[in-house]
């Protein structure tokens, strides 16, 4: 485009002439949309804007915990509509679910890009004897730990306990997050069980949280008392009466099947750690009258 004097000829070629057509149409568009001065990001391939409030600097591909909007839009609706953004945080408890993984490094304080939807590489750890294909948010730290919800590991690079970069999609896919299981051992709040791995059961066995009314560390509920003989039988009291309950379908230790779900807390600890795993109950097992 050249600009003109007064007094000589315009010509507009057709290629000019149409731009400023689409120009001014933008500009009829965003005039007409009151709600807004701009157009709200595009979102539509999983990245949005944060900001680090974690207290440092963060690289790329770490995770961060989402918490609140910068502005709200009781502080400003149209800035709220127009140009919103996240803050991120070192991940705590109450992101569980709620996490991005940073695209670019961002300086403490700093506006970046980050992924919420779709696939990225991210730091991720992988603790001794864990074998599941998910991950997911690890309190107080910026990589994922293999064996909690939230995202499915496509690709892992060596590394365990050491953090190391793997490929994986957010959210996971439901036939990662229900995992077929085989019981071996039945415990007070937890069953021992095999995981299926697509084509035969592994040799390491891994411990599952009992649904929590089929734990045995339940003693009393409404009024009754429950005094357990071991993981699958007990008795319940109220008042003069009493009746030995046990779990029906019972448990079989030697083929029966259970499906289980990753869980960030299940409240059953084992050695210490609290187990990440929690039978789902497909079967409707519940205590019965003997």
């Amino acid at each position: 485009m050249k600009k003109v004097a007064s007094g000589q000829p315009l010509r507009i070629p057709a290629s000019t002439f149409n731009t400023m057509v689409d120009a001014a149409s933008d500009f009829q568009r965003r005039s007409l949309n009151r709600g807004s001065s701009a157009v709200p990001p595009d979102t539509k391939n999983g990245i949005i804007i944060v900001r680090n409030q974690s207290g440092s600097d963060r690289d790329r591909f770490d995770v961060l915990g989402l918490s609140t909007v910068i502005i709200t839009p009781t502080q400003n609706a149209q800035e709220f509509a127009s140009r919103w953004a996240l803050n991120a945080a070192l991940p705590a408890a109450t992101h569980t679910g709620k996490f991005a993984i940073l695209q670019e490094p961002i300086k403490s304080n700093a506006f970046g890009l980050a992924m919420i939807v779709g696939v990225s590489p991210v730091y991720v750890t992988r603790p001794t004897g864990e074998t599941s294909e998910i991950a997911g948010l690890k309190v107080g730290q910026t990589y994922l730990e293999a064996g909690l919800t939230g995202a499915q590991i496509l690709w892992e690079d060596s590394g365990g306990t050491t953090p190391h970069l793997a490929l994986v999609r957010m959210p996971a896919a439901l036939d990662q997050t229900i995992i077929r299981m085989r019981v071996t051992s039945v415990q007070g709040d937890y069953l021992v069980c095999q995981r299926w791995t697509g084509s035969a059961w592994s040799a390491t066995n891994e411990n599952v949280a009992k649904p929590y009314l089929l734990r045995t560390s339940g003693t009393s509920r409404n009024g009754i008392t429950y005094v357990y003989s071991n993981g699958f039988t007990r008795t319940a009291t109220q008042g003069a009466g009493n009746e030995t309950q046990v779990i029906v379908p019972s448990y079989y230790t030697s083929g029966d099947e259970v499906f289980a779900a990753p869980v960030n807390y299940t409240g059953v600890v084992v050695a210490t750690n609290e187990l990440k795993l929690v039978d789902i109950n497909a079967d409707g097992r519940a205590w019965a009258k003997q």
